[in-house]
């Protein structure tokens, strides 16, 4: 059952078209261009969004990843997506990548990796 309880679900509806969605991908976007100096518009859309870009690097299309990743488990455990949560999961993915650079000596290269998309990754 989709979240809206409205239309048919596909994947492109779950993770674009529904209306649920939709704000909650707003709000994304926003926070995004808020934190990140190196983003001054977001320009997604739904082939940006379901594929990845290349325009904003590695570690954004690993957010993204994230994000749909968050966007399903709530719809699995029936729960609206909040930001909030969201930005638990990717301070916490960076927290996990960060461990395993430490253990392989790699800080530096992580840094690098992430260092555009770094204030999404603190609180």
């Amino acid at each position: 059952m989709p979240f809206c309880q409205r239309e048919n679900e596909t994947i492109k509806h779950l993770f674009w078209d529904c209306n649920v969605i939709q704000p909650f991908i707003h709000e994304f976007t926003t926070w995004v261009v808020d934190k990140c100096n190196s983003i001054e518009h977001l320009d997604l859309n739904c082939s940006s969004f379901m594929f990845g870009t290349t325009k904003y690097g590695l570690m954004f299309n690993k957010i993204l990843m994230k994000t749909k990743q968050y966007i399903y488990k709530c719809k699995m455990r029936e729960r609206i997506p909040y930001l909030n949560a969201l930005k638990f999961e990717i301070r916490h993915l960076f927290e996990i990548e960060k461990s395993i650079a430490l253990k392989q000596s790699k800080l530096e290269k992580l840094n690098s990796l992430w260092e555009p998309l770094m204030y999404l990754c603190v609180p």
